[in-house]
């Protein structure tokens, strides 16, 4: 990089100015999503953003447009919540209608222009006041305002379409002692909770310096740049390659071009900029992290995110810069979600399955003597180390929960016998306390996914004893009778 291009874009973040915000682009241009396989995606993996909440940090949201609720804002709407940060305000309702456009991209419930995550919520978040000007420090505090709502809320993305204007080639601000730096720790304790800030990379592109606006140089937010329909860069889209940016350069492209959202006075407006490249990819994350959350029960990493965001985009290359970016597709990203395990055990036909924490342990045939004996040794004073068996009985599951131990020098036998004819042994479903001896008849027929409440009794302090889970497989039909000799395997600790 020469001498005069680092002295130019230096000079910008270092001259002690005050970084100002301006909306990125609110021309009255935007069409169809069928680029990034949204639909696609929505109808493959069944989800549309239901139960989680984009945060827009932006010029307001109107929440009276049918698109986005149509009637009103706060808990039980589509708007679920809001504040308006140039008067300190909790109403989040726009002068300018360049925030309910961003949100309509998110996440607009029109049926014939859906956002990309049409079930999803709103929290409008107005840092532009109605002279059309802000602050950093109103975004900071909106930053804040997500940290200290998502739970209530759901939040699970934040989105900001603003820009100072600038064209940085390096992240000046993460360590600027300064509003930068708060905003960079804001966006970094955000990343913790597993919610992604995405940023527009900005519309100041002078068609020859590769650089982005502040807050998009910050290395932690996913940047955004823009493409039109036929995957070439809008021609003022600023982007950044890793070559000059290094952890700093653009993320990833997305249409910002022939986009159809929700304008002034309820009407629809086609727009074009990056400010609506960002919400795609912000509504995008939506779907992905649903898709997760039904498999795993929670958020994704955002690192996580950028992966498949990267790894399922189509790479493109901007011939002005000579950078390759992966443009956004959804579908593809979809598809390298890891899968969820498989926690519920294959009906075993005519035979016994032992599972110990989802994981078989031991598989006896319907024809088999015997069924395994399983000894678990368990240290004086220590938890058991498992709490859950399954064992599967000709089809039929019954579940064993153990109870944790308690006590410090104490050690606990816990023993379990699960018959499926006529002995004795514990009674499916049985209450036990602790100190009551067992001596019961298991049901002929176990019952599916009962529970076993396991007798505890305590022994003398330092003392090693296992925990045994015997199942005896019984086939009446073929007349079997007598308990045979069991196998036995060890799982922790030695075999008593």
């Amino acid at each position: 990089m020469s001498p005069n291009r680092a002295q130019r874009l230096h000079g910008r973040s270092g001259n002690g100015c005050r970084p100002r915000l301006e909306t990125l682009e609110a021309r009255t241009l935007l069409s169809g999503m069928d680029t990034i396989e949204a639909a696609v995606t929505r109808d493959t993996y069944h989800v549309d953003g239901t139960g989680l909440s984009a945060a827009m940090i932006d010029t307001g949201v109107d929440y009276t447009n049918p698109a986005l609720g149509g009637d009103g804002y706060g808990p039980g709407h589509k708007v679920v919540d809001g504040f308006e940060f140039s008067q300190n305000v909790s109403n989040p309702y726009p002068v300018n209608p360049h925030g309910t456009m961003t949100a309509g991209l998110v996440a607009s419930s029109d049926k014939t222009y859906p956002g990309v995550a049409p079930g999803a919520n709103i929290v409008a978040l107005r840092v532009i006041g109605d002279d059309g000007s802000g602050d950093f420090d109103r975004v900071a505090r909106a930053l804040q305002f997500v940290i200290d709502h998502h739970v209530k809320d759901k939040i699970s993305v934040v989105n900001i379409s603003l820009s100072d204007g600038g064209n940085y080639p390096y992240d000046f601000f993460t360590h600027d002692n300064s509003i930068g730096q708060r905003i960079a720790g804001l966006i970094h304790q955000l990343d913790q909770l597993n919610i992604p800030v995405v940023t527009a990379a900005g519309n100041s592109f002078d068609g020859i310096l590769p650089g982005m606006g502040f807050p998009s140089i910050l290395s932690e937010s996913i940047s955004v740049t823009g493409t039109d329909q036929a995957d070439h860069f809008l021609t003022n889209a600023q982007r950044l390659g890793a070559a000059d940016g290094f952890a700093a350069a653009t993320d990833l492209a997305a249409p910002g071009k022939d986009l159809t959202a929700p304008g002034s006075d309820k009407t629809w407006t086609t727009v074009e900029g990056t400010s609506f490249s960002a919400p795609l990819v912000t509504g995008g994350i939506v779907l992905l992290q649903q898709i997760y959350q039904q498999r795993f029960g929670s958020l994704p990493k955002v690192d996580d995110l950028l992966t498949w965001l990267k790894g399922g985009a189509k790479t493109i290359h901007d011939p002005v810069t000579g950078i390759d970016l992966g443009r956004l597709n959804l579908a593809k990203s979809a598809s390298l979600i890891p899968q969820a395990p498989n926690t519920t055990p294959t009906d075993p036909g005519p035979q016994t399955q032992v599972f110990v924490d989802g994981i078989l342990k031991a598989t006896v045939p319907a024809t088999a003597a015997s069924n395994p004996l399983s000894d678990f040794g368990s240290d004086a004073g220590s938890p058991l180390d498992f709490d859950l068996i399954q064992l599967w009985q000709n089809g039929q599951s019954t579940t064993i929960s153990l109870p944790a131990q308690t006590g410090a020098n104490a050690s606990y036998f816990n023993k379990v016998e699960i018959f499926n004819a006529h002995t004795t042994g514990v009674a499916v479903g049985s209450p036990i306390t602790n100190s009551t001896p067992v001596a019961a008849t298991v049901p002929t027929t176990p019952k599916p996914a009962a529970t076993v409440k396991v007798p505890v009794a305590q022994t003398d302090s330092g003392s090693v004893r296992p925990v045994s889970i015997r199942a005896f497989h019984r086939t009446i039909a073929k007349g079997q009778s007598g308990i045979p000799r069991p196998s036995s395997f060890a799982r922790r600790g030695k075999h008593r």
